[in-house]
């Protein structure tokens, strides 16, 4: 009796689209903004519609017009598409962008292609290896960033 039932598997589908949509049809490719789903979990068994589905994704631009535009409307997209079919959404986030206009920060890179690797992936690949050696050298930077901060500010 699935027309008794909410299909998280159906809703979670159409909001990903949703949200694609959202980057290609309201921000200009020139602006630079990237949203990526990177995960859709949902259900455990073939025959059983579930009661949730989560779908994790990241956001980013450099503009913080769209920044604030793309916060605002995602949100209402997934909303909407939700409630068509009868379910609920829910988000959260942590942005690094915000925190760091209010404390001092940085992203630092840190080059840690694995040597032995037959092909280099590109960071958030799947089949990406580091070169666990690059590690101490990390570390030793991030040492150096706070303690020079904490030289200079205490």
């Amino acid at each position: 009796m699935p027309e008794t039932g909410v299909d998280p598997i159906y809703i979670g589908a159409q909001i990903v689209i949703g949200l694609q949509e959202l980057i290609t049809r309201e921000i200009s490719f020139n602006k630079g903004a990237v949203l990526t789903i990177g995960n859709f979990e949902i259900g455990s068994a073939p025959n059983i519609i579930p009661n949730t589905a989560t779908i994790q994704g990241t956001m980013r631009t450099y503009d913080d017009d769209i920044q604030e535009h793309l916060k605002k409307r995602l949100p209402e997209i997934a909303k909407g598409i939700a409630e068509a079919y009868r379910g609920a959404a829910v988000t959260a986030s942590e942005d690094f962008a915000l925190v760091a206009k209010k404390v001092p920060g940085c992203m630092i890179t840190l080059g840690a292609a694995d040597p032995e690797a037959d092909t280099l992936f590109p960071l958030h690949n799947p089949k990406v290896t580091f070169d666990e050696d690059a590690m101490p050298l990390g570390s030793a930077i991030f040492v150096e960033c706070v303690t020079r901060w904490l030289e200079d500010n205490y």
